[in-house]
Formats: structure tokens, C-alpha cells, sequence
């Protein structure tokens, strides 16, 4: 669950329309949890319609950083977010996810995955096509293969993660104010939520043992 006195110190306009947006969200939805197998998921359930798009979010672990994607679609769908970064294998992905979508008495989903969660998406998709009622993907990252897995697993372990959380934050830095184009108010204020969420999950909530799960995937 994320600290929104905490988050304060990584935003940079806390009156700007984006910010309370994120507030608003955090006060009107209820993070949910599962106990399964020992592991404990936390999961948002939200919206209504005929059709549920599920989302997974992974190394992270923080549903809430998906407040964008709920607010844009709970109107027309049901929307489930779910944390999957417990999990430790593909397996278990798949048979925990299906256990929260049971407790909801969800019978059907679409997957929704962007960027990293495209390749949670096409995972979820292939072992349970016949629960899938379709699948959307946007800027999918392939897969590594095996050879490269292990590769990077074995030079993770000797880094430290402090090194790791510096050379992110320092990609992430400027992230609302980097491009070459002129952005809108509204578009500049999203970027810098984003930017801020990311930074708060660097400093906060990531660490070697999620990093170590998604990387096995």
C-alpha cells in the first residue's frame, strides 16, 4: 500500500490536478487481499460491464501505480489489478490469479498488459485461453531467452541494490519535462506522477528477493 505522505516528497506540484486525482483514487478504492498458499495478494476490484480486464502488476508490486489505467476504464469494464510480484513461479501466476478471480466470481477476463505486463498478460492468455475472452497488449516486451536469464540473474546477485535503485532514478529524472516536444498541462502532470510513483517504488518497495521472483519468470 503506498504512503501518500511519503509519496509527497517525490511529487513536485502536490496542488496539481493529477496529484489529487491520484488522492481522489486512493480514498474511493479499497485495496483488497487474498491468502493463497501462504502468500498474501493484494488486488484491486473496481467497475462495472459485461467485460473484466485484468491486469498484473509485477516486479513492483504496487497495484495503486495502475490508478490510471482503473480511473480510464471502470466506467465501461470491471477492472481487476492485481500484485502478482509474490509469486514465484509461472505456475503460480496462473493458479493464484485464477483463485482471486474466483473469490470475485469472475468466470472470463481480457488481459491488459503494457510494456513488461504484456509479457505477464501473454502468460496468464496462454494458459488459460479458454478464460480469455481476448488479450490487448501495448509496447510488448519479448521475452529473454533462457541463455540471457540466467546470464542476468548471475550478475544480478553481485550488485548491490542501492547501485541498482541510483541508475533507474537516474533514467526516471525529468521524466515530465524530457521531451522534445511541447506537452499540454495536463500530459507534463502525468508524466510527473508517474515519475514520482516510480521513484517512491525504487526508494520504498523494491528489493532484491521481487527483482529475483521476476527475473526466474
Amino acid at each position: 500500500m503506498i504512503n501518500i505522505q511519503q509519496l509527497m516528497m517525490y511529487v513536485k506540484d502536490q496542488s496539481s490536478n493529477e496529484f489529487k486525482r491520484f488522492e481522489h483514487f486512493i480514498m474511493t478504492h479499497t485495496l483488497k487481499n487474498m491468502e493463497w498458499n501462504g502468500l498474501s495478494i493484494p488486488y484491486y476490484c473496481s467497475g462495472t460491464g459485461n467485460k473484466t480486464l485484468l491486469f498484473l502488476s509485477g516486479a513492483h508490486g504496487i497495484p495503486a501505480s495502475l490508478y490510471n489505467s482503473i480511473l480510464n476504464y471502470e466506467d465501461e469494464f470491471q477492472i481487476i489489478v492485481a500484485d502478482i510480484s509474490q509469486f514465484h513461479t509461472l505456475e503460480e501466476i496462473s493458479f493464484g490469479i485464477n483463485g482471486l478471480l474466483e473469490k470475485e466470481g469472475i468466470k472470463r477476463v481480457v488481459p491488459f498488459g503494457q510494456s513488461f505486463g504484456a509479457i505477464t498478460a501473454q502468460i496468464y492468455f496462454k494458459r488459460n485461453t479458454s478464460k480469455c475472452d481476448g488479450m490487448i497488449l501495448i509496447n510488448p516486451v519479448a521475452p529473454k531467452k533462457t541463455r540471457n536469464k540466467w546470464l542476468w540473474l548471475s550478475l544480478f546477485h553481485i550488485i548491490p541494490i542501492s547501485l541498482l535503485r541510483t541508475l533507474h532514478k537516474k533514467k526516471l529524472k525529468g521524466l515530465g519535462s524530457s521531451s522534445e516536444f511541447e506537452l499540454s498541462k495536463a500530459v507534463r502532470e502525468r508524466l510527473e506522477m508517474v515519475e514520482a510513483l516510480l521513484l517512491y517504488v525504487m526508494d520504498n518497495e523494491l528489493n532484491k528477493q521481487k527483482l529475483t521472483r521476476t527475473l526466474k519468470w
